[in-house]
């Protein structure tokens, strides 16, 4: 038995004629996530329970579990839910979580339960981009949780376009997190190459094919086509005010001299209301 499936097992009996407090089985279970997130490139991790935070309407709720952590400097968060009750989870249950999460920027939402979930809760987690684990999972959570965070933060090769492909930076055959930018000449459509040094645009594209072909058109080497899942392109898009570049939709035309790139010039928050459905 590991040490997470000890605390566990402590978090459910009774000990020396009382059952434990739920704050001593998350201080083992906060250092166990603090490793787990630290293996998987994650950088300045901070744990707080039971916080207060402040979504984006300037309405504040508290939160259970609270992980914060850069990824390639980007700053993300995990807003943890528990549930420890007497039958599984049902629909009416998950509402209140999920509506707290869509208001926070670069959140990623999981919500535990140790009964497991009705049908109708896993369909609304589900179909809201919410991670779930039940108390089969608890004592790998910490592992299962950091291979979903590394998945959105870091789009492996098999991760497919949903429904955009972009190019990320890549060293020793492994992506940094970082994406790549080009100069944005700040119009509403423009061709590119083009000899400026304006803002910088975050290029994404329809095909994996037209994001290989501008990938080799201007010799970013150190650069691979990952596709864009939904939740990591809700986490690119999430905080538009705090975004400084906007996004380019990208589209190839085939002429005489070879392709030339034409694109669509977006803010965040328009990328985000057009394509984002985990919302």
């Amino acid at each position: 038995m590991d040490a997470m499936e000890e605390n566990f097992r402590k978090w459910k009996l009774k000990e020396e004629g009382r059952e434990p407090l739920r704050g001593e089985f998350f201080e083992s279970y906060i250092r166990y996530m603090y490793d787990s997130l630290l293996a998987q490139q994650a950088e300045e991790v901070t744990v707080q329970r039971r916080v207060k935070v402040e979504d984006t309407h300037g309405s504040s709720f508290e939160i259970d579990v609270l992980y914060e952590f850069s990824v390639a400097g980007v700053r993300h968060r995990v807003a943890i839910e528990c549930k420890d009750t007497r039958r599984p989870i049902g629909r009416d249950d998950v509402i209140a979580f999920v509506g707290k999460v869509k208001g926070l920027s670069h959140t990623i939402g999981v919500f535990i339960s140790r009964r497991g979930f009705q049908a109708g809760a896993l369909k609304y987690l589900d179909d809201h981009g919410i991670e779930h684990f039940d108390g089969t999972q608890i004592p790998h959570f910490g592992q299962l949780l950091a291979n979903r965070i590394a998945a959105v933060a870091l789009p492996g090769a098999q991760t497919h376009g949903a429904p955009f492909w972009g190019l990320a930076e890549t060293t020793d055959d492994k992506v940094t997190g970082n994406w790549l930018l080009v100069p944005d000449p700040d119009s509403s459509r423009r061709r590119w190459p083009r000899v400026r040094t304006p803002p910088m645009l975050f290029p994404l594209f329809l095909s994996k094919p037209a994001a290989e072909q501008f990938r080799r058109r201007i010799g970013a080497e150190d650069y691979a086509v990952r596709g864009i899942s939904q939740p990591t392109l809700r986490l690119l898009t999430s905080a538009p005010a705090s975004i400084p570049h906007r996004f380019g939709l990208f589209r190839n035309l085939q002429t005489d001299d070879g392709p030339v790139f034409e694109y669509d010039s977006l803010a965040a928050a328009d990328i985000h209301a057009e394509y984002v459905v985990l919302d």
